[in-house]
């Protein structure tokens, strides 16, 4: 099925919203916002970001894991690296090597996500309460934060990927290095 996008108009109305967020006094608005311009700008996908932890940000993300809901882990492979985050949260490796990612972290991602972990050295990113983000919660939360920015609800949270390339593309950045990223 084809997937809507964000135009580049709209990905920047989005990026003014999420900076309210940002700016803002409430930790958990803050917290949503750095999450939401993480999609954005980086056109990862919904596990790789919400299974990003804190010792794999730094000049680059690292994207060689990604949070999975795996209700019977007996049924994976024996030789498939996971790592349990509790009830039917894992972070899994990639389908293959070339799903192991590292892309650049450019700013302004680079200041949002350092003012983000704010020192902490473990743990992951993006938590809700202390726990992993549920990845149908972020779904649902993903159109909430597009209705309250006034854009369109028919573009899912995988849609963003496009909106990043379109935004790559605006900003002049080289072909292969758009494909590098996504």
């Amino acid at each position: 099925a084809e997937q809507k996008a964000l135009d580049v108009s709209e990905a920047i109305r989005l990026l003014k919203h999420l900076g309210t967020m940002l700016d803002g006094d409430n930790q958990q608005k803050m917290q949503d916002g750095a999450l939401w311009a993480t999609y954005i700008l980086t056109g990862a996908r919904r596990g790789e970001i919400l299974g990003l932890e804190v010792d794999r940000v730094g000049d680059v993300l690292d994207l060689s894991w990604q949070l999975q809901r795996i209700t019977d882990i007996s049924k994976a492979p024996a030789n498939w690296e996971y790592r349990s985050l509790g009830s039917t949260l894992y972070l899994t490796r990639p389908k293959s090597k070339a799903g192991w990612r590292i892309i650049p972290l450019v700013e302004p991602l680079r200041s949002i996500l350092l003012r983000h972990v704010d020192g902490r050295k473990a743990g992951l990113v993006f938590t809700r309460s202390g726990n992993p983000w549920d990845p149908d919660r972020a779904t649902k939360e993903w159109a909430a934060v597009l209705a309250k920015a006034g854009l369109p609800g028919d573009v899912v949270l995988h849609g963003s990927r496009h909106t990043t390339v379109d935004l790559l593309y605006a900003a002049k950045v080289p072909e292969d290095i758009i494909q590098a990223i996504v």
